[in-house]
């Protein structure tokens, strides 16, 4: 029954870590590309209404300077997504934009509840999951900065689209710190908890 069991958890490892390789590659719109389309539409609005206001101060929605500063916010944004989006796709960090992709989904259900439960550090790492636990901790890094990326550029074109009307464009600044923090937190928890996974574990 153990040789059995040490099995199992072996064919779990070799079914997480072909997902993560790519064998299996991410089904629908990447969490990137969808980022980048989303930063394209709000920026093509700020185009059209501070566009106009330039090309037209006579019929400008806003003034001039507010114009230029709104059209410069929407074309970094854009371009700052895009740039997120083609340097996942370069080294094949694209994530999945839902939560039907996981490489968690090849496990049994027992497997998936003591994984999910030391990798949040709840439950003591064992020798039979630890590479796992390791795998999915790191393949949740290697896109963490192509994410922030895209989802900046976004936040940029949302601000630029929210001037000048104060309270949205507060709104949306607020917005941006907390989505900003939350990323940045959850990636040093993920680095300390896979650096003590490495630790504990150290052929993972």
């Amino acid at each position: 029954m153990e040789s059995d069991a040490r099995e199992d958890w072996g064919a779990a490892d070799e079914r997480v870590q072909q997902v993560i390789e790519g064998r299996y590659p991410v089904v629908g719109m990447s969490s990137q590309a969808l980022s980048t389309v989303m930063a394209g539409v709000f920026a093509a609005i700020t185009v059209v209404t501070a566009g106009g206001s330039i090309v037209d101060p006579s019929n400008a929605v806003v003034s001039l300077p507010l114009a230029v500063i709104k059209l410069a916010l929407a074309l970094v944004g854009v371009a700052l997504a895009v740039v997120g989006w083609q340097l996942a796709r370069r080294r094949n960090e694209l994530a999945p934009a839902g939560s039907g992709y996981s490489p968690v989904r090849t496990l049994t259900s027992s497997q998936r509840r003591v994984v999910r439960r030391q990798t949040r550090g709840r439950d003591t790492l064992t020798a039979e999951a630890a590479p796992i636990v390791a795998a999915l901790l790191r393949e949740r890094l290697a896109p963490a900065r192509t994410v922030l990326m895209t989802v900046a550029g976004l936040e940029l074109t949302l601000l630029g689209n929210a001037l000048p009307t104060v309270w949205l464009s507060i709104l949306t600044a607020i917005v941006i710190v907390s989505i900003g923090a939350a990323v940045v937190v959850s990636h040093r928890i993920d680095t300390r908890r896979l650096a003590a996974v490495e630790r504990a574990f150290p052929s993972v």
